[in-house]
Protein backbone atom coordinates (compact mmCIF):
# COMPACT_ATOMS: atom_id res chain seq x y z
CA UNK A 1 0.00 0.00 0.00
CA UNK A 2 3.19 2.26 0.46
CA UNK A 3 5.36 4.11 -1.59
CA UNK A 4 9.05 2.81 -1.73
CA UNK A 5 10.43 6.24 -0.34
CA UNK A 6 6.98 6.50 1.81
CA UNK A 7 8.43 3.11 3.90
CA UNK A 8 11.35 4.43 4.10
CA UNK A 9 10.76 8.04 5.93
CA UNK A 10 7.74 6.18 8.35
CA UNK A 11 8.86 7.35 11.52
CA UNK A 12 8.54 5.44 14.88
CA UNK A 13 5.37 7.80 16.29
CA UNK A 14 4.16 7.35 12.56
CA UNK A 15 2.59 3.86 13.32
CA UNK A 16 0.02 2.65 16.21
CA UNK A 17 -0.69 -1.24 16.69
CA UNK A 18 -3.72 -2.78 17.86
CA UNK A 19 -2.01 -6.44 18.88
CA UNK A 20 -5.46 -7.76 19.93
CA UNK A 21 -7.15 -6.55 16.74
CA UNK A 22 -4.21 -6.50 14.34
CA UNK A 23 -5.26 -2.89 12.82
CA UNK A 24 -2.08 -1.13 11.90
CA UNK A 25 -2.42 3.05 11.42
CA UNK A 26 0.12 4.51 9.48
CA UNK A 27 0.75 8.31 8.90
CA UNK A 28 2.17 9.06 6.12
CA UNK A 29 3.49 13.02 5.54
CA UNK A 30 5.96 14.80 4.91
CA UNK A 31 8.77 14.60 7.13
CA UNK A 32 12.81 16.60 7.38
CA UNK A 33 13.64 13.41 4.82
CA UNK A 34 11.33 13.94 2.26
CA UNK A 35 7.69 15.16 1.42
CA UNK A 36 4.74 12.73 -0.05
CA UNK A 37 4.10 12.38 -4.12
CA UNK A 38 1.16 14.57 -3.49
CA UNK A 39 2.76 17.15 -0.80
CA UNK A 40 -0.36 16.29 1.71
CA UNK A 41 -0.46 13.87 4.50
CA UNK A 42 -2.95 10.96 4.73
CA UNK A 43 -4.01 7.91 6.96
CA UNK A 44 -3.30 4.30 6.01
CA UNK A 45 -5.32 1.68 7.81
CA UNK A 46 -5.02 -1.99 7.53
CA UNK A 47 -5.06 -5.31 9.74
CA UNK A 48 -2.23 -7.38 10.31
CA UNK A 49 -3.41 -11.60 10.17
CA UNK A 50 -3.36 -13.08 13.26
CA UNK A 51 -0.11 -15.18 12.61
CA UNK A 52 1.80 -12.65 11.61
CA UNK A 53 0.67 -9.95 14.74
CA UNK A 54 3.30 -11.65 17.48
CA UNK A 55 6.12 -11.38 14.91
CA UNK A 56 5.41 -7.52 13.90
CA UNK A 57 4.93 -6.65 17.64
CA UNK A 58 8.41 -8.42 18.99
CA UNK A 59 9.81 -5.79 15.83
CA UNK A 60 7.90 -2.44 17.29
CA UNK A 61 8.95 -3.22 20.86
CA UNK A 62 12.35 -3.09 19.92
CA UNK A 63 12.51 0.72 19.67
CA UNK A 64 9.50 1.43 22.02
CA UNK A 65 12.32 3.35 24.08
CA UNK A 66 13.68 4.92 21.16
CA UNK A 67 13.12 8.62 19.92
CA UNK A 68 9.46 8.82 18.38
CA UNK A 69 10.38 11.42 16.25
CA UNK A 70 13.74 8.39 14.72
CA UNK A 71 12.86 6.44 11.36
CA UNK A 72 11.45 2.99 12.05
CA UNK A 73 13.68 0.92 9.91
CA UNK A 74 17.65 1.21 10.42
CA UNK A 75 19.47 2.46 13.09
CA UNK A 76 18.60 5.45 15.34
CA UNK A 77 21.45 7.64 13.26
CA UNK A 78 21.43 5.77 9.53
CA UNK A 79 21.17 8.11 6.22
CA UNK A 80 18.12 7.87 3.74
CA UNK A 81 20.23 6.17 1.87
CA UNK A 82 21.75 3.38 3.17
CA UNK A 83 18.86 2.16 4.66
CA UNK A 84 17.35 1.91 1.28
CA UNK A 85 20.60 -0.47 0.36
CA UNK A 86 20.81 -1.90 3.57
CA UNK A 87 17.20 -3.14 3.85
CA UNK A 88 15.02 -2.31 0.82
CA UNK A 89 17.34 -3.86 -1.96
CA UNK A 90 17.60 -7.20 -0.36
CA UNK A 91 14.28 -7.30 -0.45
CA UNK A 92 13.90 -6.20 -4.08
CA UNK A 93 16.62 -8.78 -5.04
CA UNK A 94 14.66 -11.62 -3.50
CA UNK A 95 11.57 -10.71 -5.00
CA UNK A 96 13.08 -10.90 -8.71
CA UNK A 97 14.77 -14.16 -7.68
CA UNK A 98 11.08 -15.26 -6.59
CA UNK A 99 8.85 -13.81 -9.58
CA UNK A 100 11.62 -12.58 -12.15
CA UNK A 101 13.89 -9.73 -13.37
CA UNK A 102 11.38 -7.47 -13.81
CA UNK A 103 9.44 -7.35 -10.31
CA UNK A 104 10.44 -4.95 -8.26
CA UNK A 105 9.39 -3.27 -4.61
CA UNK A 106 6.82 -1.16 -5.96
CA UNK A 107 5.17 -4.27 -7.06
CA UNK A 108 4.40 -4.41 -3.37
CA UNK A 109 2.44 -1.70 -3.12
CA UNK A 110 0.13 -2.78 -6.68
CA UNK A 111 -0.52 -6.54 -4.42
CA UNK A 112 -1.65 -4.46 -1.28
CA UNK A 113 -3.95 -2.37 -3.44
CA UNK A 114 -5.23 -5.29 -4.78
CA UNK A 115 -5.92 -6.84 -1.95
CA UNK A 116 -7.45 -3.88 -0.64
CA UNK A 117 -9.95 -3.89 -3.46
CA UNK A 118 -10.47 -6.96 -3.07
CA UNK A 119 -11.66 -6.67 0.83
CA UNK A 120 -13.91 -3.60 -0.53
CA UNK A 121 -15.73 -5.73 -3.36
CA UNK A 122 -16.71 -8.60 -1.13
CA UNK A 123 -18.22 -6.49 1.19
CA UNK A 124 -20.36 -4.50 -1.03
CA UNK A 125 -21.44 -7.62 -2.25
CA UNK A 126 -22.11 -9.18 0.82
CA UNK A 127 -19.92 -12.42 -0.17
CA UNK A 128 -20.13 -15.43 3.03
CA UNK A 129 -17.16 -15.42 4.52
CA UNK A 130 -16.00 -19.16 3.35
CA UNK A 131 -15.90 -18.44 -0.48
CA UNK A 132 -13.97 -15.29 0.25
CA UNK A 133 -10.55 -16.91 -0.70
CA UNK A 134 -8.81 -20.49 -1.26
CA UNK A 135 -6.86 -20.78 2.01
CA UNK A 136 -7.75 -19.67 5.74
CA UNK A 137 -5.10 -17.00 5.73
CA UNK A 138 -6.77 -15.63 2.14
CA UNK A 139 -10.46 -15.99 4.18
CA UNK A 140 -8.82 -14.26 7.19
CA UNK A 141 -7.63 -11.34 5.62
CA UNK A 142 -10.93 -11.24 3.21
CA UNK A 143 -13.61 -11.53 5.73
CA UNK A 144 -16.29 -9.34 7.23
CA UNK A 145 -14.50 -9.01 10.38
CA UNK A 146 -11.11 -7.91 9.57
CA UNK A 147 -12.53 -5.63 7.26
CA UNK A 148 -14.58 -4.03 9.66
CA UNK A 149 -11.40 -3.19 11.60
CA UNK A 150 -9.82 -1.77 8.64
CA UNK A 151 -12.60 0.43 7.90
CA UNK A 152 -13.48 0.70 11.55
CA UNK A 153 -12.38 4.69 11.58
CA UNK A 154 -15.15 5.16 9.34
CA UNK A 155 -17.88 2.37 9.81
CA UNK A 156 -17.86 3.30 13.99
CA UNK A 157 -19.26 0.48 14.51
CA UNK A 158 -21.92 0.33 11.69
CA UNK A 159 -22.75 -2.64 9.57
CA UNK A 160 -21.58 -2.64 5.72
CA UNK A 161 -24.86 -2.25 4.95
CA UNK A 162 -25.30 1.05 6.75
CA UNK A 163 -22.70 2.93 4.91
CA UNK A 164 -23.01 4.27 1.71
CA UNK A 165 -21.31 1.85 -0.72
CA UNK A 166 -20.83 4.55 -3.35
CA UNK A 167 -18.30 6.27 -1.15
CA UNK A 168 -15.81 3.01 -0.77
CA UNK A 169 -13.61 3.47 -3.93
CA UNK A 170 -13.17 7.70 -2.70
CA UNK A 171 -11.83 6.12 1.29
CA UNK A 172 -10.11 3.54 -0.77
CA UNK A 173 -8.64 6.31 -3.14
CA UNK A 174 -7.50 8.17 -0.09
CA UNK A 175 -5.56 5.49 1.26
CA UNK A 176 -3.64 4.86 -1.39
CA UNK A 177 -2.79 8.76 -2.02
CA UNK A 178 -4.70 8.45 -5.98
CA UNK A 179 -7.22 11.37 -6.00
CA UNK A 180 -8.52 10.06 -9.58
CA UNK A 181 -10.34 6.16 -9.61
CA UNK A 182 -9.13 6.02 -13.19
CA UNK A 183 -5.10 5.88 -11.64
CA UNK A 184 -5.96 2.55 -9.36
CA UNK A 185 -8.19 1.10 -12.12
CA UNK A 186 -6.00 1.46 -15.21
CA UNK A 187 -2.20 1.41 -13.26
CA UNK A 188 -2.63 -0.89 -10.47
CA UNK A 189 -6.00 -3.54 -11.25
CA UNK A 190 -4.32 -6.28 -12.94
CA UNK A 191 -6.57 -8.37 -15.52
CA UNK A 192 -10.03 -8.66 -14.97
CA UNK A 193 -10.52 -12.54 -13.80
CA UNK A 194 -10.60 -12.02 -10.57
CA UNK A 195 -13.77 -9.30 -10.66
CA UNK A 196 -16.94 -11.24 -12.20
CA UNK A 197 -16.99 -13.68 -9.39
CA UNK A 198 -17.31 -10.71 -7.06
CA UNK A 199 -19.89 -8.53 -8.21
CA UNK A 200 -21.63 -11.12 -9.90
CA UNK A 201 -23.39 -14.26 -8.55
CA UNK A 202 -23.76 -15.88 -11.62
CA UNK A 203 -19.80 -16.18 -12.48
CA UNK A 204 -18.71 -17.17 -8.79
CA UNK A 205 -17.77 -20.66 -9.10
CA UNK A 206 -19.86 -21.88 -5.64
CA UNK A 207 -22.82 -20.69 -6.94
CA UNK A 208 -25.61 -23.52 -7.93
CA UNK A 209 -26.30 -24.02 -11.42
CA UNK A 210 -28.34 -26.21 -13.40
CA UNK A 211 -26.82 -28.19 -16.34
CA UNK A 212 -28.37 -30.73 -19.21
CA UNK A 213 -27.22 -35.06 -19.33
CA UNK A 214 -25.64 -33.72 -22.54
CA UNK A 215 -24.03 -31.04 -21.29
CA UNK A 216 -22.12 -32.81 -18.02
CA UNK A 217 -21.30 -35.62 -20.55
CA UNK A 218 -19.48 -33.35 -23.06
CA UNK A 219 -17.41 -31.32 -20.32
CA UNK A 220 -16.71 -34.81 -18.53
CA UNK A 221 -15.81 -36.24 -21.67
CA UNK A 222 -18.32 -38.97 -21.85
CA UNK A 223 -20.07 -40.12 -25.04
CA UNK A 224 -23.39 -38.95 -25.83
CA UNK A 225 -24.86 -42.83 -25.39
CA UNK A 226 -22.42 -43.28 -21.91
CA UNK A 227 -24.07 -44.92 -18.92
CA UNK A 228 -21.37 -43.55 -16.86
CA UNK A 229 -22.88 -40.09 -16.06
CA UNK A 230 -24.85 -41.22 -12.71
CA UNK A 231 -21.76 -42.83 -11.24
CA UNK A 232 -19.95 -40.08 -11.53
CA UNK A 233 -22.65 -37.65 -10.31
CA UNK A 234 -22.81 -39.72 -6.88
CA UNK A 235 -19.16 -38.79 -6.23
CA UNK A 236 -19.50 -34.81 -6.88
CA UNK A 237 -23.17 -34.47 -5.64
CA UNK A 238 -23.42 -35.62 -2.02
CA UNK A 239 -26.52 -36.88 -1.69
CA UNK A 240 -27.28 -37.88 -5.44
CA UNK A 241 -27.63 -41.05 -4.14
CA UNK A 242 -30.45 -40.26 -1.77
CA UNK A 243 -32.30 -39.21 -4.95
CA UNK A 244 -35.09 -41.52 -6.67
CA UNK A 245 -34.80 -42.96 -10.42
CA UNK A 246 -37.17 -40.41 -11.67
CA UNK A 247 -35.34 -36.91 -10.29
CA UNK A 248 -32.43 -38.54 -11.73
CA UNK A 249 -33.55 -38.77 -15.11
CA UNK A 250 -34.81 -35.29 -14.20
CA UNK A 251 -33.71 -32.82 -17.67
CA UNK A 252 -31.57 -30.73 -15.55
CA UNK A 253 -28.47 -31.34 -12.70
CA UNK A 254 -28.10 -28.60 -10.44
CA UNK A 255 -24.56 -28.42 -9.52
CA UNK A 256 -21.45 -25.82 -9.30
CA UNK A 257 -18.54 -24.93 -11.65
CA UNK A 258 -16.15 -25.40 -8.59
CA UNK A 259 -17.34 -29.11 -8.01
CA UNK A 260 -17.19 -29.84 -11.71
CA UNK A 261 -13.43 -28.71 -12.29
CA UNK A 262 -12.29 -30.43 -9.31
CA UNK A 263 -13.74 -33.83 -10.70
CA UNK A 264 -12.77 -32.86 -14.32
CA UNK A 265 -9.37 -31.56 -13.55
CA UNK A 266 -8.52 -33.92 -10.50
CA UNK A 267 -7.49 -31.60 -8.12
CA UNK A 268 -8.01 -30.98 -4.82
CA UNK A 269 -10.47 -28.44 -3.39
CA UNK A 270 -7.25 -26.17 -2.79
CA UNK A 271 -4.82 -25.45 -5.89
CA UNK A 272 -1.28 -26.71 -5.52
CA UNK A 273 0.05 -22.97 -4.48
CA UNK A 274 -2.98 -22.74 -2.44
CA UNK A 275 -2.17 -26.06 -0.47
CA UNK A 276 1.57 -24.95 -0.05
CA UNK A 277 -0.01 -22.09 1.64
CA UNK A 278 -2.48 -24.10 3.78
CA UNK A 279 0.33 -26.50 5.49
CA UNK A 280 1.87 -23.02 7.21
CA UNK A 281 -1.73 -22.87 8.86
CA UNK A 282 -1.47 -25.48 11.04
CA UNK A 283 1.59 -23.51 12.52
CA UNK A 284 1.80 -21.39 15.42
CA UNK A 285 1.11 -17.57 15.66
CA UNK A 286 4.93 -17.42 16.77
CA UNK A 287 6.40 -19.25 14.53
CA UNK A 288 7.81 -16.55 12.61
CA UNK A 289 9.05 -15.12 15.39
CA UNK A 290 10.68 -18.18 16.16
CA UNK A 291 12.82 -18.43 12.49
CA UNK A 292 13.37 -15.05 12.93
CA UNK A 293 15.29 -16.00 15.94
CA UNK A 294 16.65 -19.07 14.46
CA UNK A 295 18.58 -16.97 11.82
CA UNK A 296 20.31 -14.72 14.32
CA UNK A 297 21.44 -17.10 16.57
CA UNK A 298 23.41 -18.66 12.86
CA UNK A 299 24.52 -14.81 11.88
CA UNK A 300 28.15 -13.98 12.32
CA UNK A 301 29.37 -13.61 15.73
CA UNK A 302 30.23 -9.72 15.88
CA UNK A 303 29.69 -7.12 18.90
CA UNK A 304 26.33 -5.44 17.48
CA UNK A 305 25.01 -8.77 16.90
CA UNK A 306 25.56 -10.11 20.10
CA UNK A 307 24.18 -6.71 21.87
CA UNK A 308 21.30 -7.06 19.51
CA UNK A 309 20.90 -11.09 20.57
CA UNK A 310 20.77 -9.34 24.07
CA UNK A 311 18.53 -7.17 23.27
CA UNK A 312 15.48 -9.34 21.69
CA UNK A 313 15.92 -12.04 24.35
CA UNK A 314 14.68 -12.22 27.39
CA UNK A 315 17.18 -12.54 30.34
CA UNK A 316 17.16 -15.58 32.04
CA UNK A 317 15.58 -14.39 35.52
CA UNK A 318 12.21 -13.38 32.97
CA UNK A 319 13.62 -9.15 33.67
CA UNK A 320 13.22 -6.84 30.91
CA UNK A 321 16.91 -6.27 29.02
CA UNK A 322 18.78 -3.27 30.56
CA UNK A 323 20.14 -2.46 27.21
CA UNK A 324 17.77 -0.37 24.62
CA UNK A 325 18.52 -0.19 20.93
CA UNK A 326 19.23 3.51 21.01
CA UNK A 327 22.58 2.24 22.60
CA UNK A 328 23.29 -0.28 19.89
CA UNK A 329 22.54 2.48 17.11
CA UNK A 330 25.32 4.80 18.98
CA UNK A 331 27.89 1.67 18.90
CA UNK A 332 26.65 0.97 14.71
CA UNK A 333 27.05 4.65 13.74
CA UNK A 334 30.93 5.20 15.06
CA UNK A 335 31.85 1.80 14.39
CA UNK A 336 32.14 -0.31 11.15
CA UNK A 337 27.87 -0.09 10.24
CA UNK A 338 27.20 -2.58 7.68
CA UNK A 339 30.97 -3.77 6.99
CA UNK A 340 31.25 -5.93 10.13
CA UNK A 341 33.54 -8.86 9.37
CA UNK A 342 33.12 -12.19 11.21
CA UNK A 343 36.66 -12.50 13.99
CA UNK A 344 39.34 -14.50 12.72
CA UNK A 345 42.17 -16.21 13.71
CA UNK A 346 44.20 -13.40 13.60
CA UNK A 347 41.87 -11.13 15.86
CA UNK A 348 41.06 -14.41 18.04
CA UNK A 349 44.54 -14.75 19.03
CA UNK A 350 45.15 -11.35 19.84
CA UNK A 351 42.22 -11.22 22.11
CA UNK A 352 43.35 -14.08 23.82
CA UNK A 353 46.58 -12.32 24.66
CA UNK A 354 44.94 -9.97 26.46
CA UNK A 355 44.32 -10.29 30.39
CA UNK A 356 40.27 -9.76 31.94
CA UNK A 357 39.10 -6.80 30.33
CA UNK A 358 36.65 -4.85 33.14
CA UNK A 359 34.27 -2.17 33.17
CA UNK A 360 35.51 0.99 35.40
CA UNK A 361 32.37 2.51 36.46
CA UNK A 362 34.12 5.86 37.89
CA UNK A 363 35.70 6.03 34.52
CA UNK A 364 32.65 4.88 32.25
CA UNK A 365 34.81 2.94 30.41
CA UNK A 366 36.16 -0.18 29.85
CA UNK A 367 39.59 -1.16 31.33
CA UNK A 368 42.68 -3.29 30.27
CA UNK A 369 45.53 -3.88 32.09
CA UNK A 370 48.83 -5.02 29.49
CA UNK A 371 52.85 -4.72 29.40
CA UNK A 372 53.97 -1.84 27.73
CA UNK A 373 55.55 -3.98 25.20
CA UNK A 374 55.75 -4.19 21.19
CA UNK A 375 53.96 -7.32 21.58
CA UNK A 376 51.34 -5.91 23.60
CA UNK A 377 50.90 -3.11 21.09
CA UNK A 378 50.32 -5.48 18.10
CA UNK A 379 47.70 -6.99 20.09
CA UNK A 380 46.15 -3.85 21.02
CA UNK A 381 46.26 -2.58 17.08
CA UNK A 382 44.93 -5.98 15.23
CA UNK A 383 41.68 -5.51 17.98
CA UNK A 384 41.11 -1.98 19.20
CA UNK A 385 42.28 0.08 16.02
CA UNK A 386 39.99 -2.21 14.08
CA UNK A 387 36.89 0.11 12.82
CA UNK A 388 34.39 -2.43 14.97
CA UNK A 389 36.37 -0.43 17.90
CA UNK A 390 36.26 2.68 16.27
CA UNK A 391 32.74 3.63 18.92
CA UNK A 392 35.41 4.22 21.15
CA UNK A 393 38.85 6.44 21.83
CA UNK A 394 41.64 5.56 23.84
CA UNK A 395 42.96 7.04 27.50
CA UNK A 396 46.50 5.97 28.54
CA UNK A 397 47.91 5.67 32.17
CA UNK A 398 51.40 4.61 31.82
CA UNK A 399 52.31 3.32 35.72
CA UNK A 400 56.04 3.53 36.12
CA UNK A 401 58.66 2.50 39.04
CA UNK A 402 59.99 6.13 40.41
CA UNK A 403 63.05 4.63 39.46
CA UNK A 404 63.05 3.85 35.69
CA UNK A 405 63.29 6.35 33.46
CA UNK A 406 60.28 7.35 31.93
CA UNK A 407 61.26 8.53 28.46
CA UNK A 408 62.07 4.93 26.87
CA UNK A 409 58.27 3.45 27.78
CA UNK A 410 56.49 6.89 27.20
CA UNK A 411 57.86 6.82 23.75
CA UNK A 412 56.93 3.12 22.99
CA UNK A 413 52.90 4.24 24.30
CA UNK A 414 53.12 7.14 21.78
CA UNK A 415 54.75 5.24 18.86
CA UNK A 416 53.29 1.81 19.21
CA UNK A 417 49.73 2.56 21.19
CA UNK A 418 48.58 6.10 20.49
CA UNK A 419 47.45 8.04 17.89
CA UNK A 420 49.16 11.84 17.68
CA UNK A 421 45.08 12.91 18.49
CA UNK A 422 45.55 11.03 21.95
CA UNK A 423 48.75 12.14 22.96
CA UNK A 424 47.19 14.34 25.16
CA UNK A 425 45.21 11.79 26.80
CA UNK A 426 48.43 10.16 28.15
CA UNK A 427 49.03 10.51 32.12
CA UNK A 428 52.40 9.00 33.44
CA UNK A 429 51.90 8.33 37.23
CA UNK A 430 54.97 7.36 39.39
CA UNK A 431 54.58 4.48 42.13
CA UNK A 432 56.82 2.82 44.58
CA UNK A 433 57.62 -0.49 43.35
CA UNK A 434 56.54 -3.15 40.63
CA UNK A 435 57.41 -3.52 37.24
CA UNK A 436 56.15 -0.94 34.82
CA UNK A 437 52.79 -1.14 33.24
CA UNK A 438 50.29 0.09 31.04
CA UNK A 439 46.28 0.64 31.53
CA UNK A 440 44.35 1.65 28.59
CA UNK A 441 40.47 2.88 29.22
CA UNK A 442 38.41 2.39 26.62
CA UNK A 443 35.65 5.27 26.54
CA UNK A 444 32.50 5.52 24.76
CA UNK A 445 32.42 8.42 21.66
CA UNK A 446 28.81 8.44 22.36
CA UNK A 447 26.10 8.29 25.18
CA UNK A 448 26.21 4.63 26.09
CA UNK A 449 24.82 3.04 29.44
CA UNK A 450 26.87 1.61 31.95
CA UNK A 451 24.90 -1.62 31.12
CA UNK A 452 25.77 -1.63 27.67
CA UNK A 453 29.56 -1.50 28.63
CA UNK A 454 28.95 -4.26 31.02
CA UNK A 455 27.38 -6.74 27.85
CA UNK A 456 30.54 -5.25 25.91
CA UNK A 457 32.39 -7.39 28.81
CA UNK A 458 30.45 -10.31 28.49
CA UNK A 459 31.30 -10.57 24.73
CA UNK A 460 34.82 -9.90 25.25
CA UNK A 461 34.95 -13.15 27.94
CA UNK A 462 33.01 -14.88 25.16
CA UNK A 463 35.69 -14.31 22.60
CA UNK A 464 38.39 -15.09 24.49
CA UNK A 465 37.31 -18.59 26.34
Amino acid sequence: MLRRGEVLRLRIKDIQFKSETGLLTLNITNTREGKTKSGSSRMVYTTIPTRYRYFFYTLLDIKKHSNQDLPLIGHDLETLSSRAISYLVPVSRALRILFGIHFNFHHLRHSGVHIFMLQMLHCVSYTPDNLRGETPLEQEVLSEKSVAVRLDYWFKGREAIEVNSAAFLDNMGKQIGHIFYATTRWSYLHDIDWLLPIISKYHNPHTHKQFSHSALRYLMGLSASSNDLSRLLSHIIPDYDQQTLAEKRCQSITVTEHALRVHVLQIDNLSQAAQKEHITDTLSNTYLEEKWLSTLEKSQLTLTNFLFDKLINPVPNGEEAIINFESISAIWECGCRHRSQPINNKYLTAYKSFPNITVCKHKHALRLNIACTTKGASAFNTVFRHTEWAWVRCEFELHINRKVDSKRPLEMVKKRYAKKSEYKHINVLRQQKGPSSLTIYLKPKSKISIHTLEYVEQFIKLIKH
